[in-house]
C-alpha cells in the first residue's frame, strides 16, 4: 500500500482521505399522521412530478435495504484455475452460498465469514452520526478498519461531530466490526471447459439475496497487481496478453505496469471497474496514463466506456513503456476493484447490425432481486420497451420459483406499457436463496413471440439520481426473520370513471414489536388516474391511511376497453420512515375496471 501523502512524478496532487457519503433521510419520524409528503398535484403533472419522485425513491431503496456486495476480488480467473476470492460489502452477515449465475463451468464453496457487529451500539451510532447522513452509510461504504477510524476523527474535527471521547471509541468500534463482518472469502474453480465470459455473483446471506456482481472467465493469462509498484521507477513488469486484476485501496493510489513493445505495432490497454458493478464503482473513476521509458507522458484516457478508460495505442519504436492505473480524483476504497487486459490489437471486423422484420417486442423487471420474510409480498414491474406488429398483450410467466414462493398471472395490456407482478411467500417458507426466469409471450402475424425479461439492478447515483443497470438474472431470497410489518387495501377491485375520486384505505398490521412510523404511497397507478397525495406517513399511533384516487377526463377509457385485454393493476408499497433500511412491502394487487 502507499503512504498517504504520496505524489505522482507528473502531478503535484496532494492525498486526499475517502469520505462517507452523506445522504439525508427522505421522511422523518416526526411528520404528522397521514402527512403528505409528495403534495397535491393537478392530474398534468402529476405522472412527471410524482413518477420521478417515486423512481428515485425506488432507486435509493434498492441501494439501502438488499445486501450489497461491493467489490469481488479477484474479479476474475481463467480456466483451469481455483482461486480465493474475497467479497466485501454490506449486510453480508450470515453468508451460506455463493449463486454464480450465467454460463456454467464456475462454482463457488465460501468460507466461514467474521463475527457480526455488536448491535447493542446501533441506538449511540444512530443517535450520534444521523445529523448529516443516515444510518445505512457503513453498509453502503466500503472502507477499511483504519480508513473508518479516520472518517469518525475527520467528523470530530472538520464536522464538529459532538462525540465524547467514550463514544467515539464505541462508534469506532462499531464502524470498524461492520467492515470485518461485511468481507466474506469463498474459493472459486473454475473448469477447464468453461467458456470465457462473465458470469454474476450473489451471495445468499440472514438478510436475503445479495446485489450482484460480475465475475469473468478469462482468456488472457491473469496476474495480480503486486507492490511495490507505486512509482515509475518501481514500475510492475507485464507480459502482453494479459490480465491484470488490481484495487486501489487507499486515497492517492497509484499502479505503474511496464510493458516492451515494438516499433509499428498497435496495442489495446481496457479497464473494467464501472462495467463490474456501477453500484459500487460510481465512486471510482479510473484513468489511464501511458508513458515512454523516460516518463513522458504520450497518451491518456480518463473514460471510453462509461466511466472506464481504454487506449488503442501505436508504438512509435521499440522499448519499454509504462501505463499508470489511477483514480481521477485520487480517491480510493477497498471496492475500487479493476481489470485491466492488455493486448496487442488484430485486424478489426466490422459488425453487422441485426435486422428484424417481423413481430417482436422486449421486456424488463425491476428490480432484479427480491427479499422477503415468511408471509411477505413484493410487487416487480414488468415494463414493455419494445412493441413491434403486435396483435395481443404481453403474457408474463415464471419459472424456477424457489420452494415457498409463488406469483400471481400477469399480462401487460396492449394499451399500458406495464403490470405489476406480485410475489408473495408462504407463512412457512423456509430461509433460502436462488434465481428465476420471467418471460414474456405474445402473438403477432399469426405467430407468436417468446422473450426472457432483462433484470434491471436500480440505485441511487452520487447527485441522487436514479440509475438502472441490467442484470443477467433475477433472483430472490427468502430472509431470516419477520417484516415488521404488512399491508392490505380495503378493496381489490377499484371502479373507476371520468373525473371519479374514489378512497382506499390502507391497513397496517404491525408485526413483533415494531412501533415505528410507516411511509406509504401508490405504486404504477394506471396512466389515466392519479392519487392527491404522493405518499403518506404513518405514525407509531395509526395503523391506516386513506388515499384519494381521482380519474382524470379519459379515465372512460376503462369502460371502452374490450372484455379479453389483460387488467390494469396496480399496489401500494410501505417502507419503514426515517432509517430506510427495511425492503419496501406491498399490498396484493388492485384492478381498475369501469364503473
Amino acid at each position: 500500500m502507499k503512504p498517504m501523502n504520496s505524489k505522482s512524478q507528473d502531478e503535484n496532487r496532494p492525498a486526499m482521505e475517502p469520505s462517507a457519503v452523506s445522504l439525508r433521510s427522505n421522511f422523518s419520524p416526526k411528520a404528522t399522521a397521514e402527512r403528505p409528503i409528495a403534495g397535491r398535484f393537478s392530474s398534468w403533472k402529476w405522472p412527471w412530478i410524482l413518477g420521478a419522485w417515486i423512481a428515485l425513491f425506488f432507486a435509493s431503496m434498492a441501494s439501502a435495504q438488499t445486501p450489497q456486495i461491493a467489490g469481488v476480488f479477484p474479479a476474475g480467473a481463467k480456466a483451469g484455475r481455483t482461486v480465493e476470492v474475497v467479497l466485501r460489502g454490506g449486510n453480508l452477515q450470515g453468508a451460506k452460498k455463493l449463486l454464480i449465475t450465467g454460463e456454467m463451468g464456475v462454482s463457488a464453496e465460501v468460507q466461514p465469514g467474521g463475527a457480526p457487529a455488536d448491535e447493542a451500539l446501533r441506538p449511540l451510532v444512530q443517535s450520534k452520526c444521523t445529523s448529516c447522513h443516515e444510518l445505512r452509510t457503513p453498509d453502503n461504504r466500503t472502507m477499511t478498519s483504519e480508513q473508518w477510524a479516520a472518517t469518525v476523527e475527520r467528523m470530530i474535527t472538520q464536522r464538529s461531530a459532538q462525540l465524547s471521547t467514550d463514544d467515539k471509541d464505541k462508534v469506532t468500534k462499531y464502524l470498524q466490526a461492520k467492515a470485518r463482518a461485511g468481507v466474506i472469502t469463498a474459493k472459486v474453480t473454475v473448469a477447464d471447459q468453461a467458456a470465457p465470459g462473465p458470469r454474476e455473483l450473489r451471495l445468499v446471506t440472514d438478510a436475503g439475496v445479495s446485489t450482484a456482481f460480475t465475475f469473468e472467465v478469462g482468456d488472457l493469462p491473469e496476474t495480480l497487481a503486486a507492490e511495490p509498484n507505486s512509482k515509475l521507477t518501481e514500475a510492475q513488469k507485464i507480459q502482453l496478453p494479459t490480465t491484470v486484476n488490481g484495487t486501489l485501496a487507499n486515497a492517492a493510489e497509484r499502479d505503474y505496469f511496464s510493458f516492451t513493445a515494438k516499433k509499428g505495432e498497435t496495442y489495446t490497454f481496457d479497464l473494467k471497474a464501472f462495467r463490474l458493478s456501477e453500484l459500487t464503482a460510481q465512486f471510482f473513476n479510473p484513468v489511464l496514463y501511458l508513458y515512454d521509458s523516460k516518463g513522458k507522458e504520450l497518451t491518456k484516457n480518463l473514460g471510453s466506456s462509461d466511466l472506464d478508460p481504454a487506449l488503442t495505442w501505436t508504438a512509435p519504436a521499440d522499448g519499454d513503456f509504462t501505463l499508470l492505473v489511477r483514480d481521477m480524483l485520487w480517491h480510493g476504497n477497498p471496492a475500487s476493484i479493476y481489470r485491466l487486459s492488455a493486448t496487442q490489437s488484430g485486424p478489426q471486423t466490422p459488425s453487422t447490425p441485426e435486422t428484424i422484420d417481423g413481430p417482436d417486442f422486449a421486456i424488463t423487471a425491476l428490480p432484479d432481486t427480491v427479499n422477503l420474510a415468511p408471509g411477505g409480498i413484493a410487487a416487480v414491474v414488468i415494463r414493455a420497451t419494445k412493441r413491434q406488429k403486435l396483435s395481443t398483450g404481453i403474457t408474463v410467466s415464471l419459472s424456477d420459483l424457489p420452494p415457498g414462493i409463488t406469483a400471481e398471472p400477469c399480462a401487460i395490456p396492449p394499451d399500458d406499457d406495464k403490470t405489476i407482478l406480485i410475489l408473495r411467500a408462504s407463512e412457512d417458507a423456509r430461509p433460502s436463496g436462488g434465481t428465476f426466469t420471467v418471460t414474456g409471450k405474445a402473438l403477432g402475424e399469426g405467430r407468436s413471440v417468446t422473450r426472457l425479461a432483462t433484470p434491471l439492478e436500480s440505485y441511487r447515483g452520487p447527485a441522487n439520481n436514479q440509475r438502472q443497470r441490467p442484470r443477467g438474472t433475477e433472483s430472490i431470497g427468502i430472509r431470516v426473520g419477520s417484516d415488521p410489518f404488512t399491508l392490505e387495501a380495503d378493496l381489490d377491485r377499484l371502479p373507476m370513471r371520468n373525473d371519479e375520486r374514489r378512497d382506499i384505505t390502507v391497513k397496517i398490521k404491525r408485526q413483533g414489536n415494531f412501533k415505528g412510523g410507516i411511509v406509504i404511497f401508490p405504486h404504477q397507478l394506471p396512466w389515466f388516474t392519479y392519487p392527491t397525495a404522493g405518499a403518506l406517513y404513518v405514525p407509531p399511533e395509526k395503523n391506516e391511511c386513506t388515499f384519494t384516487i381521482v380519474g382524470t377526463g379519459n379515465a372512460d377509457h376503462i369502460s371502452r376497453r374490450a372484455k379479453d385485454l389483460a387488467p390494469m393493476r396496480f399496489c401500494f408499497v410501505g417502507i419503514v420512515a426515517g432509517i430506510n433500511e427495511q425492503p419496501y412491502l406491498s399490498t396484493p394487487a388492485i384492478t381498475v375496471v369501469p364503473k
